[in-house]
């Protein structure tokens, strides 16, 4: 089990690849030199108007790519959401073992103290 420190570290390094995957994202969506791929990126429409310019298509292609973000972070929340279920499901099976043991101990200790009670009242003239 993670400590909650090194938990929210990987959190926070997640989010921080997922923010700079939006921003590299931006950079080729809104770079000339790869307007060829945006246009094999951005999803075709059969009721699209040929002479559509390119800066629509671009902010297509953005939007479409803030969703695969928006859907990886998600997923990843989702993710943490039932690690968090299952912990918190551990720590409950964990509590229930310990009062198992406890009350193993209490009846031992109850046993062993009437053992000896039993003992030194034998023992005795």
């Amino acid at each position: 089990m993670l400590s909650l420190k090194t938990q929210i570290s990987a959190q926070n390094a997640l989010i921080k690849d997922l923010l700079e995957d939006r921003t590299n994202l931006h950079d080729i969506c809104f770079s000339s030199t790869n307007a060829n791929k945006n246009l094999k990126l951005v999803r075709s429409c059969p009721f699209e108007p040929l002479h559509t310019s390119l800066s629509w298509r671009k902010m297509i292609t953005m939007q479409d790519s803030m969703a695969l973000v928006n859907e990886k972070l998600e997923r990843h929340l989702e993710h943490m959401d039932l690690q968090e279920v299952k912990r918190k499901a551990d720590v409950a099976s964990l509590k229930k073992e310990i009062d198992e043991m406890r009350s193993q101990a209490n009846w031992l200790s109850v046993g062993a103290r009437r053992r000896r009670i039993r003992s030194t009242c034998c023992t005795l003239p």
